[in-house]
């Protein structure tokens, strides 16, 4: 017997984790793509710059975080049956 507030909490506590290890996983696989991408430039132009373009990927983390977080809370409002606050 869990209450209502805590399946709430334990919605959006599980939606964060979920969502952090997505970004995690999701960060990983883009900074191992780069690296392989990098590394077949730099075989072929040895002297090519290295460039990140960190206000894009900035921007992407961002949003992701932003339509995360608005998913648990949504999440957790209706789990709740759209009623008042406790």
């Amino acid at each position: 017997g869990a209450t209502p507030a805590q399946v709430r909490r334990t919605a959006l506590w599980e939606t964060v984790f979920t969502g952090a290890g997505a970004l995690l996983v999701g960060g990983a696989v883009t900074g191992f793509t780069g690296w392989l991408m990098r590394q077949a430039v730099v075989r072929d132009v040895p002297e090519a710059p290295l460039t990140f373009p960190w206000q894009a990927l900035s921007g992407i983390t961002a949003a992701c975080l932003v339509v995360l977080l608005a998913a648990a809370v949504a999440g957790a409002y209706a789990l709740r049956g759209g009623e008042g606050p406790d």
